[in-house]
C-alpha cells in the first residue's frame, strides 16, 4: 500500500493533464498512488484510461460536477496515510513529493506543508503575480495563521497533509465558497499547523478556464461570505470596529454583514462612504479589550501601514486586530 496518495481532478484528458501526470511519474519519491478523478464527463474518463498505464494509477469517474465532489471521491479511494493534490494544468517539480513527505515524517506536530509555486501565465496577470509572491513568502504555521483572514496563504495544488485530518474535521466543502480556503480555515480553526517548505515545488499554471477565474465559488462574495463565517465565533462578546469605507471595502462589509457579522462602529482616516453605523475618528482610537478590529484595507502599503497603526495602539494580530482584505 502506497504511503502518498495524489489526488488529480480533470474536466478534459487532454495534452496539460498528460503533462501533469508526467510530472507525478517524474518524481523522485516513488511510494505513491495517483487517483485520477474524471469530473463530469464520461468520455474523458475513457480516454484518459485509455492513454494512460501504471499499476499506481487509480480511475474515478465522478458524475456530480464539481471539483469539491471531484476530490471527496478521491479522498474515499485513497489508500495512503498521506494526501497530496495536483490540478490537471500545473505540474510538480520532481523532488516535491520527497520532501513534503520526509518532512511530514520528521515533523508529527505539522498537520499539512506546501511549497512555494512559479506562477505561469501567458497573460501579464500582474494582481496574480503580486497575489503568488505574497503566497510564497508565508511559511511559518504562525504566518499562516496570522494572514488567514487576508487571503488564502496556500496554492491548492502545492499541499500535501495528512489523511487523518479528513477522519478528525471532514471532507471538502461542497457549499458555494473556495473548498480549500474553507478547509483550511477549518484545520486552523481547530489548531492544525500548516507549513511551507521554502523550496519551489510547482509550477502553477493560469489557464484561461483556471475556475479561480470563471466560477463563481471563487468570486471576492464567496471569499467574503466563508470570512465572516469564521470571524463570527471570533467576535462573540466583543464590539466590532470595521476599518474602511471605499467603494470596494463596503461592498465587502454588505457581504460579510449578510453572513450575519455585526459591525458596532467604523473608521477611516478619509471616510468615503458611510458604513451604517456610528463613526469613530482615527485618533480617537484607543486599545480597549471590548473591542476587535475588522481592516477592510487591500491596497499593498496602505494595509500594512493600518496594521502597523492599531498594533502600535496596543491591538495584537490574530487576538482583536485581524487584516480582512
Amino acid at each position: 500500500m502506497a504511503l502518498l496518495s495524489i489526488l488529480l481532478p480533470y474536466l478534459y484528458a487532454d495534452d496539460a493533464l498528460f503533462k501533469a501526470i508526467d510530472s507525478i511519474l517524474k518524481q523522485t519519491y516513488t511510494d505513491w498512488e495517483l487517483i485520477l478523478i474524471a469530473n463530469g464527463n464520461p468520455e474523458e474518463y475513457v480516454r484518459c484510461k485509455r492513454h494512460t498505464a501504471d499499476d499506481r494509477f487509480i480511475h474515478l469517474m465522478e458524475n456530480q460536477r464539481g471539483i469539491a465532489y471531484a476530490l471527496n471521491s478521491g479522498l474515499i479511494a485513497a489508500r495512503g496515510k498521506y494526501i497530496g493534490r495536483m490540478d490537471a494544468d500545473d505540474v510538480s517539480l520532481p523532488n516535491r513529493f520527497q520532501l513534503q513527505v520526509a518532512f511530514l515524517e520528521n515533523h508529527p506536530h505539522v498537520a499539512a506543508v506546501s511549497c512555494r509555486t512559479l506562477f505561469d501565465s501567458p497573460k501579464q496577470a500582474e494582481g496574480y503575480k503580486q497575489f503568488v509572491a505574497w503566497q510564497n513568502e508565508i511559511i511559518s504555521p504562525e504566518q499562516h495563521f496570522i494572514y488567514r483572514f487576508q487571503e488564502s496563504a496556500i496554492a491548492h495544488p502545492s499541499i500535501c497533509f495528512r489523511k487523518i485530518l479528513i477522519q478528525n474535521h471532514g471532507a471538502y466543502s461542497t457549499l458555494p465558497w473556495p473548498e480549500d480556503y474553507e478547509l483550511w480555515l477549518r484545520w486552523m480553526e481547530a489548531g492544525e499547523l500548516i507549513q511551507k517548505l521554502l523550496i519551489v515545488g510547482l509550477i502553477w499554471k493560469d489557464s484561461p478556464g483556471r475556475l479561480s477565474r470563471t466560477n463563481p465559488s471563487y468570486s471576492d462574495e464567496a471569499f467574503f461570505r466563508l470570512k465572516a463565517k469564521y470571524l463570527i465565533p471570533l467576535t462573540t462578546g466583543k464590539k466590532v470596529l470595521i476599518c474602511g469605507s471605499s467603494d470596494q471595502a463596503k461592498q465587502r462589509w454588505d457581504w460579510m454583514e449578510q453572513e450575519g457579522l455585526k459591525m458596532d462602529a467604523w473608521t477611516d482616516i478619509a471616510p468615503k462612504n458611510k458604513m451604517g453605523a456610528p463613526f469613530i475618528s482615527a485618533n480617537e482610537i484607543s486599545w480597549s479589550e471590548e473591542w476587535i478590529v475588522l481592516s477592510l484595507i487591500a491596497q499593498i502599503g496602505t494595509r500594512e501601514k493600518v496594521a502597523a497603526y492599531f498594533i502600535e495602539k496596543g491591538y495584537q494580530p490574530c487576538v482583536d486586530y485581524f487584516s480582512c482584505a
